[in-house]
């Protein structure tokens, strides 16, 4: 079986693949975090 991933952003699902990828789950948590964004 392959693992879904689902990413959430402020409560609304922003994407989700199934993938054992690991360079695709890295940058999908790159893509989706930020240590100078200010929406904490």
């Amino acid at each position: 079986t392959v693992p879904l991933f689902h990413f959430y952003k402020n409560g609304a699902l922003v994407e989700a693949f199934p993938t054992r990828d690991k360079e695709r789950i890295d940058a999908a948590i790159l893509k989706y975090t930020s240590t100078t964004s200010n929406d904490n």
